[in-house]
């Protein structure tokens, strides 16, 4: 064996060790969250207390598991990092499956989301899919799933359309900061989670607008878990199983809007 396959192969067993490591619940009684709070509606900071859809249904979830939800603020670039380290148990953060993440984690499908184009009110032409966005100035947030879509579209649409003009991706390291380049002219548009677009033209009333005319990239939400954590994991899906049966779970959905998840869904977009 060359020197450079034994160091790999020292370095991979230490890896794998660490993780292993790592693996179950960091405390006792405690179920540790990382999330960035800056989704709203998903999760978000208001009055210096967590809040949002993804808050209250794992702050139900960790009850059924007879744990003490404990949430930690991280910024979305960092989250794999923390996760795989054990600085928490779990990464609840309206959190895209994709096969590069499946790599890394496993993760637990509870909703479908997609993608939307917010931009400002007052901009004169509405950009109503993907292909719109060649050759404008796109902002999202750093790492997320819209600025991959968006890098898969200029080697796909945007190479394909009438100009071939690049989609000029503007990534910031949160949503709201996404928002304010929108709001200060430095983009033309803004791509996040449909969701979240809801929530941007209710929070700010006549100065923004959703303008796709469908639900762009329908893809599934999911929780991570470190890979081979098989404690972590059936704990959790199984309280996650128990609360959706429940009427709770119901108004839980209806009151922030969304749907149900269905088998079908599960069937049609897990990545196979």
């Amino acid at each position: 064996m060359s020197k450079f396959k034994m160091m790999a192969a020292i370095a991979s067993l230490a890896l794998s060790s660490f993780y292993a490591c790592a693996n179950g619940f960091s405390s006792a009684g405690n179920l540790t969250i990382g999330s960035d709070m800056t989704y709203y509606p998903y999760e978000y900071v208001k009055n210096d207390q967590p809040q949002g859809f993804d808050i209250e249904f794992m702050t139900q979830v960790a009850k059924l598991m007879n744990r003490k939800p404990v949430f930690m603020d991280t910024r979305f670039a960092n989250l794999v990092v923390g996760l795989m380290s054990g600085k928490y148990d779990i990464m609840s953060s309206s959190l895209y499956i994709t096969p590069q993440r499946l790599q890394a984690m496993d993760m637990i499908p509870y909703l479908k989301g997609g993608q939307a184009i917010v931009m400002l009110a007052s901009a004169p032409k509405n950009l109503t899919n993907m292909t719109m966005l060649c050759g404008k100035k796109v902002a999202t947030m750093q790492g997320s799933f819209a600025a991959k879509q968006m890098r898969v579209a200029n080697d796909s649409l945007c190479a394909d359309s009438a100009t071939h003009q690049k989609i000029i991706i503007e990534e910031y390291p949160s949503n709201p900061e996404a928002t304010r380049a929108l709001f200060s002219h430095a983009a033309d548009a803004q791509l996040t989670d449909a969701a979240l677009s809801k929530g941007l033209t209710d929070r700010f009333k006549n100065r923004l607008k959703v303008t796709s005319d469908e639900l762009l990239t329908p893809v599934l939400i999911g929780i991570g878990v470190r890979k081979g954590d098989t404690e972590v994991k059936e704990a959790l899906t199984r309280a996650i199983t128990e609360y959706q049966q429940t009427p709770g779970y119901q108004q839980l959905l209806q009151r922030y809007g969304f749907t149900r998840l269905t088998p079908q869904d599960i069937a049609t977009l897990m990545p196979k």
